[in-house]
This record gives C-alpha cells, structure tokens and sequence, in this order.
C-alpha cells in the first residue's frame, strides 16, 4: 500500500488504498471486507484523495 484516505460511504467508514500495480482497494474498516477493486490504471497509482 502506497497511499489512503478515509472516507464515509452510506454513513459507514471506509479506507481507500492504492497500490504500485496500479489498483485502488475501497474498504469496509467496522467489518473488515473489501468492497470493490477499481483497475485500469496503467502505472504505480502513489496518491489517493477523496472528494
């Protein structure tokens, strides 16, 4: 992992993580699951802001 920023989605809080093979990771942190994978980047992904 490179970089994360925390987030609330549907009122729950969540990680976002990315790393050098260019994926991005959305997180569940109070059940400690994985909710989605976000591909198509096509180098290292070192940053992660969320808006």
């Amino acid at each position: 992992m490179l970089a994360a920023a925390a987030v609330q989605i549907e009122g729950r809080p969540h990680a976002v993580t990315v790393s050098e093979e260019g994926s991005v990771q959305v997180w569940d942190v109070e059940a400690g699951t994985e909710r989605a994978t976000l591909t198509g980047h096509t180098g290292s992904v070192s940053a992660v802001t969320v808006a």
